[in-house]
């Protein structure tokens, strides 16, 4: 599968998370046009990086510093004098107060204590599904489906950074499996399977509706993964079976007849 419509700035950008997992890359594939495939991959992509720098980085100066960049980023945007090569090649000027939201609630989230209930774990990504909602240009009837697509990425990274900073495992399910956050790089294999598949589990799945066609393909592979998270039948991301490809076709050809 090839993107060459996409701008080359937005592919570099991209490129380590389209690699890590390919769901992405088969999710773009259903997009309607060479535009809203371009803000599909920049919308995920950015969802990669700050999910990274709020959970997965350990160093939490190191997080701040990582989102206190963007945030800047963000404001050079809308004065039109950014250089980055995603938001050149991203003519949305007027999204950057969204971008900018993003890194704010992304920093609140990373200092955020330990949610109580999976309930609270999803609250707290109320803020960053809001602004993710508003940088993909959808509806805010959709909002449910951001929190998920937040919920899934941080529950991975959760169960396999070396001392998470953000999570949104609650604290009863790190006291169930004898973990603290601070000692998950420690656990073995079993462990965090098991964490993942106890918080996997409690997700209410919902259908998909009011999204893009390539933004609903990747909201079911991420439920598809969710539901063999529970089961303990995790597979790698940077491989696609057909069953994969099936989930996502059926979920784009659904969004077309919203």
């Amino acid at each position: 599968m090839v993107m060459t419509e996409v701008p080359q700035g937005l592919l570099q950008f991209s490129e380590r998370w389209l690699q890590a997992d390919r769901r992405l890359l088969l999710a773009a594939q259903f997009a309607r046009d060479a535009a809203e495939r371009a803000r599909f991959l920049a919308v995920q992509s950015l969802i990669g990086e700050f999910c990274e720098a709020a959970v997965a980085v350990s160093d939490a100066r190191v997080g701040e510093l990582k989102l206190a960049w963007w945030h800047n980023e963000a404001e050079r945007w809308s004065a039109g004098e950014s250089m980055h090569p995603l938001l050149s090649d991203w003519p949305a000027q007027a999204s950057a107060s969204a971008l900018g939201g993003m890194a704010l609630a992304a920093l609140e989230w990373m200092r955020a204590p330990t949610p109580t209930t999976t309930a609270d774990a999803m609250t707290a990504l109320l803020p960053l599904a809001g602004t993710s909602m508003q940088l993909a240009e959808a509806t805010p009837a959709s909002l449910p489906h951001w929190q998920l697509l937040w919920f899934a990425r941080a529950l991975r990274l959760s169960a396999t950074a070396r001392a998470p900073l953000a999570t949104v495992i609650p604290l009863d399910i790190w006291a169930r499996h004898g973990v603290r956050r601070s000692e998950v790089a420690n656990a073995d294999k079993a462990t965090r399977t098991g964490l993942l598949a106890d918080c996997a589990a409690l997700v209410i799945e919902a259908g998909v509706t009011h999204l893009d066609a390539a933004t609903a393909a990747y909201v079911q592979l991420e439920l598809r993964w969710l539901r063999r998270a529970s089961a303990r039948l995790i597979r790698p991301l940077d491989r696609v079976g057909v069953r994969d490809v099936w989930t996502a076709w059926r979920a784009a050809r659904r969004s077309h007849h919203r």
